[in-house]
């Protein structure tokens, strides 16, 4: 074997080497448009860590359940919600470090109409609206791969959605 002939193996086999310790990038699944745009604030606010943002995405009270108490009550409760999520966000970013990226690996949505709920004897309970599951692979300095779990809601098609709830699981 002649030495032009070892150094072409040698780059053949060298190329091939570098390429397999490679992991190809992770492909999101289709997210319905509404969805995006919210995890594209939501992502925004992780990555710059703006707790009051991260606050305001979590602290909204339901339509149902601002019918049914007094003012006091649903200011408080909203408050508590946001307070909850900035707790368990900085508890993730203190285990996890600094956001980098994230993938969208299941989203689902669905429509809760007032006939179902009839239905099923739920009325009242604040289900009616758009609800979405989000399960996002993200990427963080410190642990990889950490999943998001996110469950939104939003009571009418043309409003936002908001957190309903959110947990991660990071790897150990």
């Amino acid at each position: 074997m002649n030495n032009f002939t070892k150094y072409a193996a040698m780059l053949v086999f060298g190329w091939f080497c570098f390429g397999c310790g490679k992991i190809a990038p992770e492909q999101s699944v289709p997210v319905p448009a509404d969805c995006q745009k919210f995890l594209d604030k939501y992502f925004e606010a992780v990555k710059s860590k703006d707790i009051a943002k991260i606050q305001e995405f979590s602290s909204h009270v339901s339509h149902v359940n601002r019918e049914r108490m007094p003012e006091e009550s649903i200011k408080m409760m909203g408050q508590t919600q946001g307070k909850f999520a900035v707790m368990v966000f900085q508890k993730m970013t203190d285990q996890c470090g600094d956001f980098e990226s994230y993938s969208v690996l299941v989203a689902k949505e669905t429509t809760v109409t007032r006939e179902e709920l009839e239905a099923k004897k739920m009325e009242g309970t604040g289900l009616e609206g758009n609800r979405a599951q989000i399960v996002c692979k993200a990427r963080f300095s410190k642990k990889n791969p950490v999943q998001i779990d996110l469950h939104l809601f939003k009571e009418t098609p043309e409003s936002d959605y908001w957190v309903d709830a959110w947990s991660y699981q990071a790897a150990p």
